[in-house]
């Protein structure tokens, strides 16, 4: 028989009460946690076990009424998936709530998914999407309590993006590079300004023609503009990317130039990507603490939702520097070839 037979009609309240013997309202004070203790252990064995042998399941919508709470929480998110999302819904289900989340890239889309939110009476919200230059979060947002995972924001939760790329920045030192190139793309990681800064501070060279951003975050995206940078004919010894799938595009185009990674150029990337240990040159990358993030996030808004006088707070959570092969100690100045002015299509 398919799982999807219709089945019998829902067990309500009442059939549960019959069985236990009970008023419906006992039954009912029984399964709330504000209201058990006015129920004797007997009875509440009883009304337990006839809800285990009836299958019975709360009415949601009756107990959002009741309470005032869904014990759900939204969670807006440029894409489906991912450790964030695993580590809000680890702590929300402990603490018995549900997790609704929604792809909201854009502003339009977002305003969409937050009234839907609200219409289910959802009780928060986590903001785990950054939203392109000239959009910004719906103000609908402001009517329940809401923790941001890309700050700044009163609630935030947020991996240390300039504390990342200075780790990037300060390992390239390290290793003897002075001059090095920036490459970001739209929704990356880490933007060009902040891993050109980062750069500065740990004392390397950042011409501004060795700046520049990928028409499109890929790898294919990242060849491209490597393949300028390449073209521009100002020397550099190693590439900050803002991503990993950037920095195994700048990869490819350099050692289709004859300048390969890391004897002639390191390469540093952001994420740690699976891909970024299975390349053919493995990538040195900052792992961002995603997972961490998720977590502390939904304890923010828990504690928010318990407390509705939290005192507002900016979490800011520490990356880590993974280094791998494509970065190495600065060697010789690479003999320049016809290669180096390969332009990448």
């Amino acid at each position: 028989m398919s799982h999807l037979a219709v089945g019998p009609p829902a067990v309500r309240i009442r059939d549960v009460a019959a069985a236990a013997g009970v008023h419906p309202s006992t039954v009912s004070r029984a399964l709330n946690a504000a209201t058990r203790r006015m129920i004797t252990p007997a009875t509440i064995m009883r009304i337990e076990q006839a809800v285990n042998t009836l299958g019975y399941v709360p009415n949601q919508a009756a107990v959002t009424l009741r309470t005032r709470s869904s014990r759900t929480v939204g969670l807006l998110a440029s894409g489906l998936g991912g450790p964030l999302l695993r580590g809000a819904e680890t702590v929300l289900r402990s603490a018995g709530y549900m997790m609704i989340a929604v792809a909201a890239p854009t502003a339009d889309s977002t305003e969409a998914a937050v009234s839907g939110l609200l219409g289910r009476q959802t009780d928060g919200i986590i903001v785990a999407t950054s939203w392109p230059e000239g959009d910004r979060p719906t103000s609908l947002i402001g009517r329940v309590p809401a923790v941001s995972t890309f700050g700044p924001a009163p609630y935030s939760v947020a991996p240390d993006l300039r504390a990342a790329a200075y780790l990037a920045a300060a390992h390239l030192a390290e290793l003897g590079h002075e001059t090095v190139a920036c490459v970001s793309a739209p929704g990356a990681p880490l933007d060009c300004e902040l891993l050109a800064a980062a750069a500065r501070t740990a004392g390397l060279t950042v011409p501004e023609e060795l700046v520049a951003i990928a028409d499109g975050l890929t790898v294919n995206g990242g060849e491209r503009v490597c393949g300028r940078l390449l073209s521009s004919g100002v020397p550099f010894t190693a590439v900050l990317t803002g991503s990993d799938i950037l920095a195994a595009g700048c990869c490819t185009a350099l050692k289709a130039a004859g300048r390969p990674c890391p004897a002639a150029v390191s390469v540093t990337g952001v994420g740690d990507l699976p891909l970024s240990a299975i390349l053919p040159v493995p990538l040195t990358t900052i792992r961002l603490p995603w997972f961490e993030v998720g977590v502390k996030a939904a304890q923010l808004l828990l504690a928010r939702l318990r407390h509705p006088s939290e005192p507002e707070r900016e979490i800011r959570l520490p990356a880590a520097l993974i280094p791998r092969s494509s970065t190495g100690p600065l060697c010789v100045p690479y003999p320049r070839t016809s290669a180096d002015s390969l332009s990448v299509p």
